[in-house]
């Protein structure tokens, strides 16, 4: 008994639930049908402004990451072995073609230089006796009153003190061009990227001392797709943007690798940049590559309505009767307005509040 009345208490609940229910949806009030339903189109005001959907063919870019290198680098070496007396560039310094870059302590060349002189004079002296007394013996020989022997003699004296002299000046020039290489000087213009030695360092020849670069002449090198590489020929003008600076670039395709990297299958494109204050080696930018086009419908962004994350229009036709419609936004175009992807079919008219 007790389970029969149990049951019916789940019963009675289960209908008085469906009947909450039913009414909350409405099931018990009259129904409109829909052939006497309430649809006048709403129409547009007399005063309101129109936008057109237009259709757009945009250019289609692929965008390659790489970094701003110098077109070629200057490494500074000494050509001799000696002590650094001073460095008096900084990395970041911009110097000229010609300026002291690095001094040398040139305190042992001057002595050998200050050696090399005297060892002249003394040949010099050397060649000025030699001189006279093959003179003389040249005129004794002529007179019959010296040998033959004592003429020859006198005259390979002569000969060897000419040779020494020659060698003597030859040590004289090779010490005062040596004494010049301790002025180390820029052999172009550009600005110190690295420095490399600092005073009391010892230089060697091959050693480098400073690294430069010239700021005018600065390339961006990015790894591109080996069938994209394959499209690009050196000349090519492409856009280079340069997020840091906030700064977009036409730059000259100047070389293209021929060798793609194992793994990877790209290319290493180089594209020159023109001459910019605040652009340095080692910034990061983007290389735009054209690879086709695409046409795309775009519309004033006033024309737009949003509300939460539904974008809508309201499309007119030719009896200015209005329809909302949803819409799917894309990209913000070039000329400020905004992409549509879907929604919208060109020339038709959109009505702007």
């Amino acid at each position: 008994m007790k389970k029969i009345k149990k049951s019916a208490i789940i019963v009675i609940g289960v209908v008085v639930l469906t009947l909450i229910v039913m009414q909350m949806s409405g099931f018990f009030r009259d129904k409109v049908q829909p052939d006497v339903a309430d649809h006048q189109p709403r129409l547009a005001p007399k005063d309101a402004q129109f936008a057109v959907a237009q259709s757009l063919t945009q250019p289609v870019f692929e965008e390659a990451s790489g970094t701003v290198q110098a077109a070629s680098r200057t490494m500074i070496s000494a050509r001799i072995m000696a002590a650094i007396r001073e460095v008096h560039v900084r990395a970041g310094d911009y110097v000229s073609e010609g300026d002291v870059l690095v001094t040398l302590d040139d305190r042992q060349l001057q002595s050998q230089a200050a050696q090399a002189g005297e060892g002249l004079n003394s040949a010099q002296a050397q060649l000025d006796n030699a001189k006279q007394n093959f003179d003389r013996q040249q005129n004794l020989f002529k007179e019959g009153v010296t040998t033959k022997r004592d003429f020859d003699a006198a005259e390979a004296a002569f000969r060897v003190a000419e040779a020494n002299v020659q060698r003597a000046k030859q040590t004289v020039e090779e010490m005062q061009v040596a004494l010049t290489y301790t002025q180390i000087k820029a052999p172009v213009s550009g600005r110190v990227v690295e420095r490399l030695a600092e005073p009391g360092d010892t230089a060697s020849p091959g050693s480098p001392l400073l690294q430069l670069y010239d700021p005018n002449a600065l390339q961006l090198e990015a790894p591109v797709r080996e069938s994209l590489a394959m499209s690009l020929s050196v000349g090519d003008e492409l856009k280079v943007r340069i997020d840091a600076l906030q700064l977009e670039l036409a730059g000259k395709v100047s070389e293209i690798v021929p060798q793609a990297e194992v793994g990877s299958r790209v290319f290493r494109v180089k594209v020159a940049l023109p001459a910019q204050k605040k652009l340095y080696t080692g910034m990061y930018g983007r290389l735009a590559i054209p690879v086709g086009e695409r046409d795309m419908i775009i519309l004033a962004p006033e024309a737009v309505h949003t509300i939460g994350q539904n974008s809508f229009v309201e499309v007119a036709n030719d009896k200015n009767e209005l329809e909302r419609r949803l819409i799917t936004l894309g990209a913000v175009a070039p000329n400020g307005q905004i992409e549509i992807l879907s929604g919208l079919n060109p020339d038709e008219r959109i009505m702007v509040e």
